[in-house]
């Protein structure tokens, strides 16, 4: 990887030094990698995540939500679902 630049800190550092290093390349392609720094990784591992923790209720009300979030978009049929549809024209 030429020229890799590593930003370093807290998240207003690095969005700072990223706003800066944006300047020098526009447009340019980036990858990031998010490394905890200062035992932060143990934090991380332990957290309790909402694909881990949710009901089944809760999973239900989220994804209404981001249903609402697109009124526009059309309601499937049941037959959108059938494994004949999803598979239509493949042997």
């Amino acid at each position: 990887m030429a020229n890799a630049l590593v930003l370093e800190g807290r998240w207003e550092e690095v969005r700072e030094q990223a706003e800066r290093a944006a300047k020098c390349a526009p447009g340019g392609a980036v990858r990031l990698t998010i490394e905890p720094l200062d035992g932060a990784a143990a934090r991380l591992d332990t957290r309790d995540h909402f694909y881990r923790t949710a009901t089944r209720s809760e999973w239900l009300n989220a994804f209404d939500a981001i249903g609402r979030m697109f009124p526009d978009l059309p309601v499937l049929p049941d037959a959108a679902y059938d494994r004949e549809t999803i598979y239509e024209g493949r042997a």
